[in-house]
Parts: C-alpha cells; sequence; structure tokens
C-alpha cells in the first residue's frame, strides 16, 4: 500500500478501501498525520476498473459456463469479493489540493 507523498505515513487499508468504494467514486485520500490530500491517477483507476469488471467478466466466461445459484455462489467467493479486498494494494496517488 501506498504511503503519503509529503510525510511517508503509511495509508489505512479501511481508509484506502473507503475511497474506492464510496458512493460517489473516487475521492481523495488524507493523510492523517500532516493532511495532505491524495487523488487515484488515472492509471490506477483503469487498473481498478478492469479488476473490478474485465477480470471476472472472462472469468466467469472461461470457467463458468452455467449459471447456476452454485456457480454464482462459487464465483463471487472465488473471484468478484476477493477482487475487491485486494484492490487498495494496486492503488497509486498523486498529490492532490489541499
Amino acid at each position: 500500500m501506498q504511503d503519503c507523498l509529503q510525510c511517508g505515513e503509511k495509508f489505512k487499508y479501511k481508509q484506502v478501501l473507503k475511497t474506492v468504494l464510496g458512493p460517489l467514486g473516487y475521492k481523495p485520500v488524507r493523510c492523517i498525520q500532516c493532511g495532505q490530500n491524495h487523488v487515484v491517477t488515472l492509471g490506477s483507476k483503469f487498473r481498478i476498473s478492469f479488476a473490478v469488471v474485465a477480470i471476472p467478466m472472462i472469468s466467469r466466461l472461461l470457467f463458468y459456463r452455467e449459471l447456476s445459484v452454485v456457480g454464482l455462489i462459487f464465483f463471487l467467493l472465488m473471484i468478484a469479493i476477493p477482487m475487491l479486498f485486494i484492490l487498495p494494494y494496486f492503488i497509486k496517488y498523486k498529490d492532490g489540493e489541499p
């Protein structure tokens, strides 16, 4: 997970996850120690979109052809939900507005 670009403080996992999965899209993350705002880079937005949409979609087409309740539950447990939990490790920030 990325550190603050100004003071080097590590961002908290929960704090980063909230900035990505919030109801209004990508919000800036604020450093707890120095107060500096950081915004998600365009490359990270692309990687997140790809990870959330394309990877589960492709894996669903390749491995889970039958649409059954058991297949859907297995798909969610093995691919979609773990993808959400590893997202904060792929996000990169740049300095934002104060």
